[in-house]
Formats: structure tokens, sequence, C-alpha cells
């Protein structure tokens, strides 16, 4: 499954980096956020971030598209933060969030990645949610090896997965977390068409 993870992660990445030079008006100042109507939430997008409306979920870039590297990969000093909701995997559903959170790791060849309580505040809804990091390892001289971010959460009866990926060792690598974090967190539920 992570590997399907990933590839919806890359393909969307592409198109998302199509889109951040005109996303890039959030850079001016104005408060942005991004509406799912199919799962009845919004979310912040941090400002100079660029967001691709493609989806049903937010797929963030921090860099403009000039900056975009081949392959899905992330320019220095770039980060991307993916919203992925666990009904894309058929057959997962009943994955508990730390068992999706284990198998996303050992996907990532980090299966010993220790997995956290991540709190989220009243007002988001959000039931339960978890977090773990690790660094991606590279097995040729092409890879690039990036760190991940990865939260878990159950909201109105349905799992997500945000993952944070920037470059290993970036030195703005505090602030990309610190960022992902406040964005997740940013989450809020809106009345969709199917709610009365």
């Amino acid at each position: 499954m992570q590997l399907e993870t990933r590839a919806i992660t890359i393909s969307t990445v592409a198109l998302a980096i199509a889109l951040a030079a005109h996303a890039q008006s959030n850079a001016e100042g104005r408060a942005q956020r991004f509406t799912s109507d199919k799962y009845g939430f919004s979310m912040a997008v941090p400002r100079g971030w660029g967001v691709s409306t493609d989806q049903d979920t937010p797929l963030l870039v921090s860099y403009p598209a000039s900056h975009a590297l081949p392959q899905g990969r992330i320019p220095s000093d770039g980060a991307n933060i993916s919203v992925v909701p666990l009904d894309k995997f058929r057959g997962q559903e009943r994955r508990s969030l730390a068992e999706w959170a284990t198998a996303d790791a050992t996907g990532d060849s980090a299966p010993n990645s220790p997995i956290y309580p991540f709190k989220m505040p009243p007002a988001s809804m959000v039931r339960d949610a978890v977090i773990s990091s690790h660094d991606t390892p590279t097995f040729g001289p092409d890879d690039q090896s990036q760190h991940t971010v990865n939260i878990f959460w159950e909201f109105r009866n349905k799992r997500f997965a945000a993952h944070l990926l920037y470059p290993a060792h970036d030195p703005k690598g505090p602030e990309f977390e610190r960022i992902f974090m406040e964005t997740i967190r940013s989450l809020r539920p809106v009345k969709t068409l199917n709610q009365h």
C-alpha cells in the first residue's frame, strides 16, 4: 500500500507543481483555505505555498513551478504536503491508524519508526490522530534522501494521512514541520451537500 501512496503523491506532485505558480497569490498575504466538499472539511493553505485544487484532498507545495525537479524530486529548501484518504486503498479501510502508520513506515524501509499521539484541537472534530517521522534510505546515487513526517487521523468515521516530504537534513526542516503541524491542526468541519 505504501508504494500506492507514494505513486499517488508523486503523480499529484507533478500536477501541483504545474499549478504552483498560479496559486502563489497566497504569498500576497491573503489567507486561503482548501475545502473538500467530498469529505466535509477545510484546511488552511500556508502563506506562500501553492495548492492543487484538482483533487478531493489538498496537495501543497512550498516552491514555484520554476524550481521543480524531474521525477518527483523536491528542490533544496522545498517541501510538499499531501493529504490522502484511506478509502483510496480498497480493502484497507479496517486498518487502525497505528497499523496504517506502521505499514507506511515499513514501505519506506523504516520499520522501526516510532508512532506518537498527535493532539488536534477540539474544533477540528478529529477523533484520534498519530504522528511518525523517518528518513527514506537511498538505494542508488540518483536517489534523493527525503525526510518524511506523517500524520494519520480519523474524521467523520473516515481515516486520512498527511505526508510532509522535504530533502533530508534541510536546514528549513524544523520550519517545514512547524508549518505542517499547524496546517493539519487548522482542519475544520464544513457542511457538505450530503448533510442536512
